[in-house]
């Protein structure tokens, strides 16, 4: 038993590790989109837009999977978008949890937080009525932009 728990911490602190490498990378990526902004606003001289800024953009990545879906035709605006869409996607259904517990930041970020609130005591679990409002919030908003992507929105 005492071997199983030494492997599980292992695979925590590697976990973690990999979590902070995809924070730190996306943070650089972030901080060369600004940079190119900046650019395009006219106040830096000439910096390529990253293209791993496609992973910012959701929005057009369903848009983009609206188009394969409807014309099997790749999104030549974003296209680095909708292979980062579709890879999240099967990798979702392929390792369930996964991405957010392996990949995402804000995954890290909630880690962290949830670790910091055990550490000084203030983690309190609320009211089932406000856990279920919260949880709720992302399917709203999914549904708000498949609503308005998928439906609403014609293919030109």
């Amino acid at each position: 038993m005492a071997g199983t728990k030494g492997k599980m911490r292992h695979i925590h602190v590697f976990r973690r590790l990999v979590q902070s490498v995809y924070l730190l990378f996306f943070m650089y990526i972030g901080i060369q989109f600004f940079v190119f902004c900046k650019w395009a606003s006219g106040h830096h001289a000439f910096v390529q837009r990253p293209q791993a800024v496609e992973a910012f953009l959701p929005i057009s990545a369903l848009v983009g999977l609206k188009v394969f879906i409807l014309s099997v035709q790749w999104d030549p605006i974003h296209p680095a978008g909708l292979a980062i869409l579709m890879g999240v996607i099967i990798a979702s259904f392929l390792f369930r949890r996964g991405v957010c517990a392996w990949i995402c930041p804000i995954g890290l970020l909630s880690n962290l937080t949830e670790t910091a609130g055990r550490c000084i005591g203030a983690l309190k679990k609320g009211p089932p009525w406000l856990d279920f409002m919260l949880k709720i919030i992302k399917y709203v908003t999914m549904s708000f932009f498949v609503y308005f992507i998928f439906i609403k929105m014609d293919l030109s």
